[in-house]
C-alpha cells in the first residue's frame, strides 16, 4: 500500500455515528465522526481529500456532513518505514524483513493485519486525548520499531530476533525518519477533536482476475475485520470506485520520478499491483450485506452494518487535482464536488434509515 504521510490534509467526509447492535448506544451530531476511506491503488482518494480542502465550514457540514477539521490515519507511513527498514537492512548487508524486494510485496502477506493492528493503535491513542498523546523517547527509531514488532507478533509474523546485536546501527539509520513520524503524530493532538472528523485511509486487493470471495489475509473483508470495535461502532465507509486496470494505468499515469513519499505522484511498482491490487472485493461485499447499503462486518460474534457510499471515478473525476491549481476548471471542481456530495448523501441516507429502525439508540 502506497499512500503519503499527510495526516492532516481535510478529508472527504466526516459524520458522527456508532454503529453499534441491539444494546449499542450513540449520539448523532450533524457530521460525520468516522470514516475510512478506500479503494485501489491511485483510485483518486488523495485527490479527492486535496479538493475538499477548498470546501467552506459551512459546505463541508450542509454538503459532505463533514466536520470543520479533518485527522487523518493513514497506513501509508508504516508501509514507508517497512520499506525504509528494508533499505536500512540491505546496506548492512542483512536480510530483508518485510518485502520480498524493493519493487515487489510482504514476505508476509499477514503484515497486512499489522497495519491494521497500527491505525487500531493510532484510532485508539486520539480518543484516549492527552494521554494518548505519544512523548518523544529517546530513541524515536527504536520507539517505532518496538511498535512494529508488537504489531507483528500479533499477527503471527517472526520478530527481528537475528538483528539484536546490529539493532543500535539500525536505529541510527532510521532516527531521524522516526522522530518526525512521531511528531506528525503529536500534532493530531493540537486539533479540536470535537469539530473533527477522522478519516482513515488503506487500500486493499488481491491478485489479478481473482474471484472473489479472497482468502484471508486479503482484500478488505479481512481488513475490515481486523478494525478494532472501537473504530467499528463509529465509522461509515467511502469507497472510490474505478476497475483494477483503469487503476494500473492511473498508477503509470500519476508517476513523477524522485516522489515515491507523494500522495498523488508516486508510483506503486507494477508486480505490487498486479499481486496485491489486480482485484478488488468491496463491491462484492456490499452486494452480499445483510441490509443495503452497509458492508456487514463480523468480529468476534459481533455483527456490523457499517454505513457505505461510493464514489464512482470510473469516468475518472479527480485527475485534473494533479495540475497546478491555477489550471482547474470551475466545471471540473464543481462535477467532482456534486459526486463527493451524492455519495456522503448516500451514507447520510443510511443512518437515518438505520436509526429509524432502532439500529442506533439514543443516548
Amino acid at each position: 500500500d502506497h499512500r503519503t504521510r499527510d495526516y492532516l490534509l481535510l478529508p472527504v467526509l466526516y459524520l458522527l455515528f456508532h454503529l453499534m447492535v441491539d444494546a449499542r448506544k450513540i449520539a448523532m451530531p450533524d457530521f460525520l465522526d468516522t470514516t475510512v476511506v478506500v479503494a485501489l491503488a491511485a483510485a483518486g482518494k488523495s485527490e479527492s481529500r486535496r479538493d475538499l480542502r477548498h470546501a467552506s465550514a459551512q459546505d463541508l457540514i450542509k454538503r459532505f456532513h463533514m466536520g470543520s477539521i479533518s485527522i487523518q490515519i493513514d497506513d501509508f507511513p508504516y508501509v514507508n518505514l517497512m520499506r525504509l527498514i528494508d533499505e536500512a537492512l540491505m546496506e548492512m548487508e542483512l536480510e530483508r524483513v518485510y518485502f520480498k524486494a524493493a519493487d515487489q510485496g510482504f514476505r508476509h502477506p499477514h503484515n497486512w493485519g499489522t497495519l491494521i493492528n497500527l491505525i487500531n493503535e493510532d484510532y485508539a491513542d486520539l480518543l484516549a486525548g492527552s494521554d494518548g498523546r505519544p512523548k518523544m523517547p529517546e530513541s524515536a527509531a527504536e520507539y517505532m520499531l518496538n511498535r512494529l514488532q508488537k504489531a507483528s507478533e500479533v499477527n503471527g509474523v517472526p520478530r527481528f530476533g537475528y538483528l539484536d546485536d546490529r539493532l543500535p546501527e539500525l536505529y541510527a539509520k532510521l532516527e531521524k525518519h522516526c522522530t518526525e513520524m512521531i511528531r506528525t503524530k503529536q500534532a493530531l493532538f493540537d486539533l479540536d477533536l470535537n469539530n473533527a472528523t477522522i478519516v482513515i485511509e488503506f487500500a486493499r486487493g488481491y491478485k489479478k482476475d481473482a474471484g472473489t470471495p479472497f482468502p484471508d489475509p486479503f482484500g478488505y473483508q479481512y481488513s475490515l475485520r481486523k478494525l478494532s470495535t472501537q473504530i467499528l461502532d463509529r465509522a461509515s465507509i467511502v469507497y472510490i470506485w474505478v476497475t483494477p486496470k483503469q487503476s494500473r494505468q492511473k498508477n503509470l499515469d500519476r508517476a513523477i520520478p524522485g516522489k515515491e513519499g507523494d500522495d498523488l505522484h508516486h508510483c506503486v511498482p507494477k508486480a505490487v499491483m498486479e499481486e496485491d491490487y489486480g482485484s478488488c472485493d468491496m463491491m462484492s461485499l456490499r452486494e452480499q450485506s445483510e441490509k443495503p447499503g452497509t458492508i456487514t462486518v463480523v468480529k468476534d460474534g459481533e455483527t456490523y452494518h457499517v454505513p457505505i457510499g461510493v464514489f464512482d471515478n470510473r469516468s475518472d473525476l479527480t485527475s485534473f487535482l494533479h495540475k497546478p491549481e491555477a489550471k482547474w476548471t470551475k466545471e471540473e471542481l464543481q462535477t467532482l464536488g456534486q459526486e463527493l456530495e451524492k455519495t456522503m448523501n448516500e451514507i447520510w441516507t443510511t443512518i437515518d434509515r438505520l436509526t429509524d429502525e432502532g439500529y442506533y439508540a439514543e443516548e
